[in-house]
This record gives C-alpha cells, structure tokens and sequence, in this order.
C-alpha cells in the first residue's frame, strides 16, 4: 500500500499529515471537474470540518448530501481488522474517531445504521428527492464509512 511506512528520515506522523493533503487535494481536483458530481468516501474530525468545506468551495460544489454510517466502535474495529488481517485497530485510537468524527452536516444529512444489512431502498429515495447537477453547478454526495 502507498505510504504505509514514512520515507527514510520522515516521521510517520509527518509522513502521514503530507500523504493525506496530497490525497485531499487530489480528490478536490478530481471533484471540480466531475460535471456529474461525485461520491466521495472520507473519514474527517470535526477540526478539519475548514479543510472539507474549503476544497468542496474550491471544487465549485453548491450541494452536498451526507450519509453518516452509524456503527458502534467495536463492530467497526471487528471490520477492520477483517479486511486488514495484518494490522490491529488500536482500540484506544478507535474510540478517539467515535467520538471526534461525527456527521459533518455541511449539508443535508441521512444517518443509516449499518449494524447489519443495509436496506438501500430509502438511502437511494433520500438522495433522489434532491435534485442531480445541472450544467452550471456540482454536487456532492459524501459517504462516511
């Protein structure tokens, strides 16, 4: 995976903080020209809420949509560490992100528990009761896992 392990001579905690706007930066390029508006998949704390907001207006987006995956931290870290078999969830970490990574609400909000199966029915009927991007404006659906 790319970046997992900071460059020689970098901590990887200064290694992490400059992959990740990279990484931002690039998904805000990438959205502002998405005439279709995009999907974006993000994990942001509340303190970098300025950082969302900034690259959403540099992208030239009006319209955002949220939906907030509501998972206790126990089932998340079970899911994690299933997908990522060599790497343990800190649970001390885990618990931080619980608490620090609640829904954005920079623009209308869905809340959908996915303790279990996800009946997508009302997820697509909340997006679909706002209206698609037009030609003169680009929209945002962000997804929080």
């Amino acid at each position: 995976m790319l970046g997992i392990d900071s460059p020689p001579g970098w901590p990887q905690r200064r290694w992490n903080a400059a992959l990740g706007a990279a990484v931002s930066e690039t998904m805000w390029v990438l959205l502002a020209d998405a005439p279709g508006g995009a999907v974006l998949v993000s994990c942001c704390p509340t303190d970098f809420q300025h950082f969302v907001e900034q690259g959403l207006g540099r992208a030239g987006v009006r319209q955002t949509l949220e939906i907030w995956c509501d998972v206790p931290v126990e089932i998340a870290r079970r899911r994690f560490e299933g997908r990522h078999p060599r790497r343990t969830a800190d649970r001390r970490r885990m618990g931080t992100l619980a608490t620090d990574l609640p829904p954005l609400k920079i623009g209308s909000t869905l809340r959908t528990d996915i303790t279990g199966p996800v009946d997508t029915d009302p997820i697509v009927a909340w997006v679909n009761q706002y209206p698609a991007a037009t030609d003169d404006t680009t929209s945002a659906r962000i997804h929080r896992p």
